[in-house]
């Protein structure tokens, strides 16, 4: 302690002999200039400059320009500078100094103005300490510190030696001063002030101080105060400062002997945006109000305040606060905070080496009103403390905690976190020289039927010894409190860690009884562990077991997990899931390392009937703060069946890049997760590399398969061949094939993914599309099972289709060739179709048809095909043959016709020849011709 008010009392000594410097010179100088003064010859003030610069060492020198005045009552001394090279500048554009020189005769000072225009001083940064200079730190103690500041009579001392001055006015203008290590610059400084000493007493007065602080962006308008010490008493008065819209008013006044002070902050209004420069987040305004007190000495002294303000949306409702300190009692009467962001009340006891009591209560308490970056929350409760006469002392807190002995409790309730809930908790405490219990009822509620009984202790020695259990529970009331899906099923736990603090184990087992999420059903949940030196060298075992139930409608039993830890190493020795007579089991290993884990797979074996999947060598996964990866994941199975994956997961860019390799994979062992409306078969052979698959995607996939099936419907070979780039599809090869069917598709498609789902529409209009589709010999009556039409269809199609272009400018070519066409009634022999869209128009270049023994050919051009008020144009000529059904007539029709609709609909007919025959024997043709004829169409 001593050595800490020898460190400041030097800082202090320090900072002083800096002011005394500065002093010293500008004396030096007055003295000087009344010499010359009293000579008034510039050989003898050149002559005094020179032997002022002479007279200190080589880094410190004085400049000056003129010096006038009278030797008996004023100097004037213009262009004065000092420096000290490296460590101080001043400078002055003018100083005026008035004073009366026969009151030196008595030893009295007075001067009646000190004038300073354009004052500058700059101090530029000390050297750095010597490391090796270090002060031995001494043990913190507060009222022996207290008391050393009372008892020093620091001020009595200062107050009794001061000579007898009369200053009248200082003022300086444009003043500024720079500490350039410590950040400081202060410009525009205006200083007005007076000062009248003699021993035993003070007069200071303070007219009138301002400027601004360069660094902090703050504007000092007006400072001013009177400060006056006499006869053992030191008193403020009219103390004001103001600083943008800002204001402080106070007023105090110290006993020098006793050191009994009473200070009084009148009134206080601090506009936030005026200290925008101390704190950014100021900018954004706000206030705070109040008055505060403060009475009594260093060792017994009382603090009343009473505050209100607000920020942001935040408001501060109200602060109060009285208190007091009696050599060393401290005692908080009342500390009350009321604010939207909740609400604070303190009671509080403290005797440093004798007792300490205490109740803190907290009410709606919510961070996220100040912060809106936090989650939504709530919190209601109280702290409360009990040490009683002799078991605390703030001085000695390591032995005290130590030797602790009292009681305590926490309790909170009704809060809530997100989505979490908590009805109450309670801690109840009850500590004995060291020994810490935790009593009862403590208790931890999340909702009605969750509630987990807490106790146990920590004795002196380090040994713990705590309990978390529940009776039966009700799982769904858990959860939902939880902020989780809906889970159903009730529960069972009990938790104990044990042993030594600093290494304790752990054991403990849950179990769920008729477990139920959406379509999962389990008849019971078991597990438990046991774990010795968790915080070490951790070895134990844990096991967990679902009996049985059933997943999507998947049933599901003896789903077994066995694992055993052993230092930085788990093995789980089995992990199987049995499904009927299928099962996928498998055993692993897990090494905990320093930076990363590694997870060893060394089997794992998929079984379905007949068909069977598993590792032929071990499969490595690398997990660290950067990445996981996975090298070799390797499946085999019957008829050579390969599945080998390598991939990274990018923690950084959340991204994956995974390269898949199939061989011979078979997809009927995959039906039980289709159901009976999906049937599969077939094998599938491919590669595939995926880069960068959540945010740019890089895709290539090559694929052959054969012998597809879906529901018993043979869709013969498939092969593909693609790969995407950012914003191009390329179809190199995509082709099926079944018995003399065949379906081929080629080109590329250019559009991104980056678009949201909204944009789905715009993503289809910029589709830039170059693509051919070409299909033989499609026989419609294999597909009549899986078309499921009223009456069964037949028939054989041939034909392209190519695009070209964009949905809004495409470009398409089709050809379409059917034979043996029949639904119901309605056959078609045969029909032949080519036909184009282009420019916004539909050409139909040709159609033939031939349909219950009627044949016809047609052609035109339509403009929009299903907008009527657009003009339409269609061209055709027509030759239609019929045979009445008793084949008694036969005729022939050819005709030429021309639709158009501008604005309305009108048919004209040019020629039309009917040759009839009635019973193989010939009649007169009859010919029929129309210039015109028009239908209207109105609508």
């Amino acid at each position: 302690m001593q050595l800490q008010i020898k460190s400041i009392l030097k800082k202090t000594a320090s900072y002083l002999g800096q002011v005394f410097l500065i002093s010293l010179v500008l004396l030096t100088v007055i003295i000087t200039a009344t010499i010359l003064l009293y000579w008034q010859t510039n050989v003898v003030a050149d002559a005094a400059k020179k032997y002022l610069n002479t007279s200190f060492n080589d880094s410190t020198s004085i400049d000056y320009g003129t010096i006038k005045g009278t030797l008996f009552n004023s100097i004037f001394i213009d262009s004065i500078r000092f420096d000290q090279k490296d460590k101080i500048g001043l400078s002055a554009k003018k100083i005026e100094l008035r004073y009366n020189l026969w009151p030196l005769i008595d030893d009295k000072i007075e001067i009646s103005r000190i004038y300073i225009d354009s004052l500058s001083i700059n101090q530029f940064p000390r050297p750095p300490k010597n490391k090796s200079d270090k002060e031995e730190n001494a043990p913190f103690n507060l009222d022996s510190l207290l008391a050393q500041i009372q008892s020093s009579h620091f001020l009595d001392s200062l107050v009794n030696s001061l000579p007898q001055l009369k200053l009248e006015e200082l003022e300086i203008v444009t003043g500024h001063l720079q500490i350039q290590d410590k950040g400081l610059t202060f410009e525009n400084v205006y200083l007005n002030m007076a000062l009248e000493t003699r021993p035993g007493q003070i007069n200071f007065q303070l007219k009138n101080l301002s400027g601004y602080w360069y660094e902090r962006d703050l504007e000092l308008e007006n400072l001013h105060f009177q400060l006056i010490a006499k006869e053992g008493q030191l008193t403020l008065n009219n103390f004001l400062i103001e600083a943008g819209n800002s204001r402080i008013v106070l007023a105090g006044d110290l006993e020098i002997e006793t050191m009994r002070a009473l200070i009084a902050i009148e009134e206080f209004h601090l506009d936030f945006k005026s200290f925008a420069g101390f704190v950014p987040a100021f900018e954004e305004g706000g206030s705070a109000d109040g008055t505060i007190s403060f009475i009594g000495s260093p060792q017994n002294f009382a603090i009343n305040g009473d505050l209100q303000g607000r920020w942001r949306d935040h408001q501060l409702d109200q602060l109060k606060l009285v208190s007091s300190y009696d050599y060393g009692t401290i005692e908080i009467d009342t500390m009350l905070l009321k604010s939207t962001s909740g609400n604070f009340t303190l009671n509080s006891k403290i005797d440093p080496n004798k007792s300490a009591s205490g109740r803190l209560s907290f009410d709606n308490i919510m961070p996220h009103t100040v912060d809106t970056s936090l989650a939504p929350s709530a919190l209601n409760g109280y702290v409360k403390f009990d040490f009683p006469t002799g078991a605390f002392d703030i001085n000695k807190l390591k032995g005290t905690i130590k030797n602790l002995t009292g009681q305590g409790e926490v309790v909170i309730y009704n809060s809530f976190y997100q989505d979490f809930r908590l009805d109450s908790l309670r801690f109840a405490l009850s500590a004995q020289r060291g020994n810490i219990g935790l009593v009862q009822p403590s208790f931890l509620k999340i909702a009605n039927q969750a509630r987990f009984e807490i106790l146990g202790y920590l004795n002196k020695g380090k040994q713990l010894d705590f309990q978390v259990r529940t009776a039966i529970g009700d799982l769904n009331r858990l959860t939902s409190a939880l902020g989780q899906d809906s889970l159903f099923g009730t529960y069972h736990s009990e938790f104990r860690a044990f042993g030594n603090l600093n290494d304790p184990h752990l054991e403990g087992d849950f179990w769920i009884s008729g477990f139920k999420y959406k379509n999962i059903l389990l008849d019971s949940i078991a597990l438990d562990l046991q774990l010795s030196n968790i915080l070490s060298m951790p070895v134990g075992v844990g096991n967990f077991l679902i009996t049985q139930g059933a997943v999507y409608g998947i049933p599901i039993r003896n789903v077994t997990l066995n694992a055993a830890v052993d230092s930085s190493k788990i093995r789980i020795s089995n992990a199987r899931i049995f499904s009927e007579d299928n099962y996928i089991e498998s055993t692993l290993q897990l090494f905990l390392l320093k930076d990363r884990v590694d997870i060893i797979v060394d089997k794992i074996r998929m079984e379905y009937e007949n068909y069977w999947l598993e590792n032929n060598r071990n499969i490595a996964i690398k997990i660290d703060s950067t990445q996981i990866v996975f090298d070799d994941f390797n499946l085999t199975g019957p008829r050579n069946t390969s599945l080998i994956a390598n991939g990274t997961y990018n923690l950084g860019k959340s991204d994956f890049d995974i390269a898949l390799n199939l061989e011979s994979l078979s997809l009927e062992p995959f039906q039980q997760f289709m159901g009976k409306k999906h049937r599969f078969k077939g094998i599938v052979t491919g590669k595939a590399n995926l880069k960068n698959i959540l945010t740019e995607p890089e895709v290539e996939v090559k694929m052959a398969c054969s012998a597809i099936e879906y529901n018993d419907v043979a869709f013969g070979d498939f092969k593909a061949d693609l790969t995407y780039d950012k914003e191009k599809v390329l179809i190199k090869e995509l082709f099926m094939e079944s018995d003399s069917s065949k379906l081929e598709l080629s080109g590329d498609l250019s559009f991104q993914f980056d678009k949201k789902v909204g944009q789905l529409l715009d993503i289809l209009r910029e589709t830039d599309t170059n693509l051919k589709l070409n299909w033989t010999n499609i026989n419609l009556q294999k597909y009549n099972s899986l078309l499921k039409l009223k009456h069964p269809i037949r028939g054989n199609l041939d034909g392209y289709l190519e695009v070209e272009g964009t949905v809004d400018a495409p470009f398409m070519r089709q050809s379409l060739t059917m034979s043996g066409f029949k639904y119901s009634d309605f056959v078609v022999d045969s029909l032949i179709m080519f036909g184009q869209y282009s420019s916004g128009y539909m050409i139909l270049d040709s159609l033939a048809a031939d349909f219950n023994g009627t044949s016809f050919s047609l052609k035109g051009t339509s403009k929009s095909i299903w907008d009527l008020a657009a003009p339409i144009v269609f061209l055709w000529i027509t030759r239609l043959s019929f045979i009445s059904p008793a084949k008694m007539i036969k005729s022939n029709l050819s005709a030429y016709l021309m639709i158009s609709s501008k604005p309305f609909m009108g048919i004209m007919i040019w020629k039309c020849i009917f040759p009839v025959r009635l019973k193989n024997r010939p009649l007169v043709a009859v010919q029929l011709k129309w210039k015109r004829a028009r239908f209207y169409y109105l609508g």
